[in-house]
Order: structure tokens, then sequence, then C-alpha cells
């Protein structure tokens, strides 16, 4: 798991959402810009 995945799925257990809807959220296509953004550098 990437760093700041780990980090954000932290964050967001702390402000309150579920573990369902954090999946929804790092699986879509938020993470998949991030890791193309990566691969850039």
């Amino acid at each position: 798991m990437l760093l700041f995945q780990k980090l954000s799925w932290q964050e967001l257990l702390n402000r309150g959402y579920d573990k369902e809807s954090i999946h929804k959220i790092l699986s879509g296509n938020v993470m998949r810009v991030l890791r193309k953004a990566e691969d850039v550098f």
C-alpha cells in the first residue's frame, strides 16, 4: 500500500468515515490518478 494511501485511510477514519466508504474513495479514480503522477516522478 502506498504511503499516501495509508495516511489517507487513517485521516478518513479520524474524520468518522466507515471502512466501506473509505474503500470506495481510495480504490477509485483518486488512487489511479495518484499512481500515474508517481510514475512521472
